[in-house]
């Protein structure tokens, strides 16, 4: 999946469950690849930290989680669904 396409993903997601006060639907996110997918989130600026990330994986699913939870532990649980999703549909 392109890094455009999650973010427009995570942007749409934000945009059908929220009022458009998050700072992702505001154009200010980043996506870093991760091996099955994307994590979409707000850059820290100064003494902010991220409040939103997203992973959006390469067969299209959606995860959303927040800062408070550690993103690296949380990505190797979403890596897993995602193979697991591989073995039962091909």
């Amino acid at each position: 999946m392109p890094e455009s396409l999650a973010i427009a993903q995570v942007r749409k997601h934000i945009n059908s469950h929220d009022a458009g006060t998050s700072k992702t639907s505001s154009g200010r996110s980043a996506a870093e690849r991760f091996s099955v997918g994307w994590m979409v989130h707000t850059p820290a600026t100064g003494r902010q930290r991220d409040n939103e990330i997203y992973f959006v994986t390469d067969d299209g699913e959606l995860e959303e989680t927040s800062a408070a939870t550690d993103p690296a532990a949380y990505m190797k649980s979403v890596e897993q669904r995602f193979w697991q999703r591989r073995a039962l549909f091909g």
